[in-house]
C-alpha cells in the first residue's frame, strides 16, 4: 500500500509504474480511491485501462469526521477509543476539536483538520498514520464496522 496524494496524482503514478515497469515483472496494481472522486477518474478515458476501485465513503476524513463529529457515534467512537486511545481518549480529542474557534465555525467541512488532529494524537503515542489506516481501515474490526476499505475482488475494474 503506498498513499500517493490526490486522485490525479495517483493515476500518474500508477500510469507511470506501470508503463516504466517500475515494481518488476508479474507485479499487479490497483489503486483505491476514496469515494467522492469517482466521476473526476472517470473523464479522464486514457487511464480507463488501469486497475482500479473506490472506498464506499467520500474518503476517510470525511467519514471519520461525520461519525465522530456531526454524528456523534458513541458506539464507533468507543471502538475507536479503546483500539487506538489510551492515553488521550477520542472523547477529549473531539471535544477540543469542537471547541476550538478554528473549527467551531465550518471551516473543516472535508474533515481533514480534525483526521490531522487525529493523526498527531496517534503519533505522539507511536502509531503511525500508516499503521492506523492499516489496521482500521483495510483490515476488518470486530464491531458492527466493516472495513470501508476492503473491497471484494470482483469488484476491482480493468
Amino acid at each position: 500500500m503506498l498513499p500517493s496524494g490526490g486522485w490525479a496524482q495517483m493515476l500518474k503514478l500508477h500510469h507511470d509504474m506501470i508503463t516504466y515497469n517500475t515494481l518488476g515483472v508479474g507485479k499487479r496494481i490497483v489503486s483505491i480511491f476514496d469515494g467522492d472522486a469517482q466521476s473526476a477518474v472517470a473523464k479522464h478515458k486514457e487511464y480507463n485501462s488501469l486497475p482500479k476501485s473506490f472506498l464506499p465513503i467520500p474518503s476517510i476524513e470525511k467519514y471519520l469526521r461525520k461519525k465522530c463529529i456531526l454524528e456523534n457515534d458513541q458506539v464507533f467512537i468507543k471502538q475507536i477509543n479503546d483500539k487506538y486511545f489510551s492515553i488521550r481518549s477520542l472523547k477529549d480529542i473531539i471535544d477540543d476539536y469542537n471547541n476550538d474557534s478554528r473549527t467551531k465555525n465550518g471551516m473543516d467541512n472535508d474533515g481533514k483538520a480534525f483526521y490531522k488532529v487525529i493523526i498527531s494524537n496517534l503519533e505522539k503515542v507511536g502509531i503511525t498514520e500508516q499503521s492506523f489506516i492499516t489496521n482500521c481501515w483495510i483490515t476488518r474490526t470486530a464491531h458492527r464496522y466493516p472495513c470501508i476499505g476492503t473491497v471484494p475482488r470482483h469488484r476491482f475494474k480493468n
